[in-house]
């Protein structure tokens, strides 16, 4: 009956638009309290009293969840920023900061590969609870440049260094594109 079950469910979750690993968390915790049904059962079947499991069960997951309450907040927040696409893998988002391109997204930690080549794994719950800037939503983005020149400068060598800085900033936002296109083939799997 569990298997049935278990089938009925994972072809209903098929057919939603939910992300994968959400999909494969609400199984496993389907499964679980289906099996933890089908314990209870049996032993009621042959005569056990299973009031006084189900009291004595209650404290334990009530104890455990105190324990674990840091995981279960990552885990809970993990399913947050799944289920509604904060970001996604590619993704160059800064929280906190540190800030990467998001590599791996699981449901307790989020792993970022930063300009450098360093990993950072950070916990969902500081995702959710701090401000998390995404600059890989959009497909330009806006970098402003302050230069100073002095009062008695020539105005035309000023424009005439303008053009050949915006013509610079082209050519390298067109080879930053390019490098960061071959960076993320290396660092995604």
């Amino acid at each position: 009956a569990v298997k049935i079950i278990l089938n009925i469910s994972r072809r209903m979750l098929k057919k939603t638009k939910m992300e994968g690993i959400t999909q494969g968390f609400i199984m496993a915790f389907i499964k679980i309290v289906l099996y933890l049904v089908l314990i209870l059962a049996l032993l009621s079947i042959i005569g056990i009293q299973v009031g006084g499991i189900v009291t004595a069960l209650s404290a334990a997951i009530l104890a455990i969840g105190v324990a674990l309450q840091n995981i279960i907040s990552n885990l809970a927040n993990g399913i947050i920023i799944v289920s509604t696409h904060m970001f996604k893998k590619g993704d160059w988002i800064s929280v906190g900061g540190a800030s990467g391109a998001v590599t791996n997204i699981n449901f307790l930690f989020t792993t970022l590969t930063t300009a450098d080549n360093r990993r950072i794994t950070l916990p969902n719950s500081m995702l959710i609870e701090n401000e998390v800037t995404n600059n890989g939503s959009y497909n330009t983005r806006r970098v402003e440049f302050t230069f100073s020149v002095a009062y008695e400068t020539d105005v035309e060598l000023v424009k005439k260094y303008k053009g050949m800085i915006k013509e610079l900033s082209v050519i390298n936002f067109e080879l930053a594109q390019m490098t960061v296109a071959a960076d993320e083939e290396e660092a995604l799997p």
